[in-house]
C-alpha cells in the first residue's frame, strides 16, 4: 500500500479531466484546502483534510472540519461545523455527503436562514436532515420560526419541506406550536420567496377580539396545484357571528392574462354576510385590460363596486374605453355610474385629433343623467395653434345630493380658436399667449 502524506497547508486542485481518467472535457475546477493536515491515498484515490476545511467547485462553496474526497466517484463527505453556500443560499450543518459532479447530496441537523421579501423578519429553518436536488432542498422533520432565540417562543413543526430558491417553500404535515403547546395543523401549506409573498404570505392564526365580531379565531390554510394556481382557504371562529368561510384564489391562464377571486360567507348569524371579488389583468401589444369586481349582501343590503378599462396604446394613438358602476344602498348614491371613452390621434405633423365621450348618472332621491362629450382638431404650425371644437360638460357637482353648483354646464357649438405662444412685440419674445 502506497501512501503520500502530507501536514500543515494542503492545497488539492483536481480538473475533471484528471479526475476521471480520459474524459478530456472542459470541467470545474474543484480546490481543497486543509489547515492541519491532510493525506491522499494513491490507490484508493482519496484524499483526506483536517482543520479549517475549505472546498471550491463553481459556485459551491463548502467549509468544515474535516474532509473526504474521492476523485472516482467525485464525492465529498464534510462533518463538524460544516457551512455549504450555493450562490445566495446557505446551509449550516454537522454532515454533508454531496456529489459535486451531480450536484446532489445529503445533509444532517441542518440550520439555514431565508430572507422573504417584504416580510417584516427572516425565516429560520431547522430540519434532521436535506436532500439536495437539482437546485431544490427538500428537508425532514423540520422547524420553521422567526424567533431566532435556541428554544423560540413559537414556531412551525412541519413533517417534509422543499426549498426551490427564489420561488417557494413547500411545505406538509404543518402544526403550529405556541412553545411546546401544538395548536393548529395544516396538511399542505406553500410560502412564496419572491414578490408574490405580497399575495401569499404565510399566514399563522390571529387570536383578538372586537366589539361586533366578539372573540375570535382566524385560520388561514394555503393551497398550491402549481405556479398557475393556488390560494387560501379561510377558516373563522367567532363568538358574536358563529363561523366564517372563505377562499382566496390567484390564477395565471398564459397569453389570456391573470388574475384572483375570492369570496367570504358568514352563513349562521342574524347579521348574515356574503362577499365576493373577481379581479383580471391581460396585456397584448399595444392592447391592456384590467377589471375589478367585488359585491357583498349584509342583511339583505348589497353592495356592487365594478370597474374595467381596455387601452390601446400606440406611437401615434392613445385610447381607451372604460365603465364603472356602484351600488351603495347606505349612501345618498344609492347607485351611481360612468361609461365612457376617449381616442387621441396623431394624424399628421402637427395635426392632432381628440374624441372624448362619457355618459354619467347617479340615482338617490332623484335620478340624473349627464352626457358628456369633446370632438377637436388642432393644428400647430410654429407658435401658431389653429383649433375646431365641439364640446359639452355638464359640473360633476350636479351628481353631489343636495348640491347648488354655480354653473351647469359649458358649451361650444362649434368654436374655431387661434392660439399664438410667445408673441414677438418690437423683436422681443412676450411669454403671454394671445388666444381668439
Amino acid at each position: 500500500m502506497r501512501r503520500t502524506w502530507l501536514t500543515t497547508v494542503f492545497v488539492l486542485a483536481i480538473l475533471w479531466g484528471l479526475a476521471v481518467g480520459g474524459n478530456a472535457e472542459a470541467q470545474d475546477t474543484v480546490r481543497i484546502s486543509a489547515a492541519r493536515s491532510g493525506w491522499y491515498h494513491v490507490e484508493e484515490q482519496l484524499f483526506v483534510g483536517e482543520g479549517e476545511v475549505q472546498i471550491e467547485a463553481g459556485d459551491t462553496f463548502i467549509t468544515g472540519d474535516y474532509v473526504e474526497w474521492r476523485l472516482q466517484t467525485e464525492e465529498l463527505l464534510v462533518s463538524g461545523s460544516v457551512v455549504l453556500r450555493q450562490g445566495e443560499n446557505e446551509l449550516t450543518g454537522e454532515h454533508l455527503v454531496y456529489s459535486v459532479a451531480q450536484g446532489v447530496g445529503e445533509f444532517l441537523d441542518v440550520e439555514a436562514l431565508v430572507d422573504v421579501p417584504k416580510a417584516t423578519s427572516p425565516v429560520f429553518l431547522r430540519t434532521e436532515k436535506v436532500t439536495i436536488a437539482e437546485g431544490k432542498y427538500q428537508m425532514v422533520n423540520g422547524r420553521i420560526t422567526t424567533c431566532d432565540l435556541d428554544r423560540p417562543h413559537f414556531h412551525l413543526a412541519v413533517n417534509e419541506i422543499e426549498v426551490r430558491p427564489d420561488d417557494k417553500l413547500i411545505i406538509k404535515g404543518v402544526t403550529y406550536y405556541e412553545g411546546s403547546i401544538p395548536l393548529f395543523y395544516w396538511p399542505y401549506m406553500v410560502i412564496p420567496l419572491d414578490d408574490r409573498v405580497s399575495d401569499f404570505i404565510m399566514s399563522l392564526p390571529v387570536i383578538g377580539y372586537s366589539s361586533t365580531e366578539g372573540y375570535y379565531v382566524k385560520n388561514a390554510f394555503d393551497y398550491y396545484i402549481n405556479d398557475n394556481a393556488y390560494g387560501t382557504i379561510n377558516l373563522d371562529l367567532y363568538s358574536k357571528l358563529g363561523v366564517g368561510y372563505g377562499f382566496k384564489h390567484n390564477y395565471s391562464l398564459g397569453k389570456f392574462g391573470s388574475g384572483k377571486l375570492g369570496a367570504y360567507h358568514i352563513p349562521f348569524s342574524e347579521n348574515k354576510k356574503l362577499s365576493a371579488d373577481f379581479s383580471h389583468e391581460w396585456s397584448s401589444g399595444p392592447w391592456r385590460l384590467v377589471t375589478t369586481n367585488s359585491v357583498e349582501e349584509t342583511n339583505d343590503k348589497r353592495t356592487i363596486d365594478s370597474r374595467s378599462r381596455l387601452s390601446l396604446s400606440t406611437a401615434t394613438i392613445s385610447a381607451n374605453v372604460q365603465g364603472s358602476y356602484r351600488e351603495n344602498p347606505g349612501t345618498n348614491q344609492k347607485k351611481s355610474w360612468e361609461y365612457g371613452g376617449t381616442w387621441r390621434q396623431q394624424l399628421g405633423q402637427g395635426l392632432r385629433l381628440n374624441l372624448t365621450g362619457s355618459v354619467t348618472g347617479r340615482e338617490g332621491s332623484t335620478l340624473v343623467r349627464m352626457v358628456n362629450y369633446l370632438a377637436e382638431t388642432t393644428y400647430t404650425r410654429g407658435n401658431q395653434t389653429w383649433g375646431l371644437a365641439v364640446e359639452q360638460e355638464y359640473n360633476p357637482d350636479l351628481l353631489e345630493e343636495g348640491a347648488a353648483p354655480t354653473w351647469r354646464s359649458v358649451n361650444r357649438m362649434p368654436e374655431l380658436s387661434w392660439r399664438l405662444s410667445n408673441p414677438r412685440l418690437a423683436s422681443t419674445s412676450t411669454p403671454l399667449p394671445m388666444r381668439l
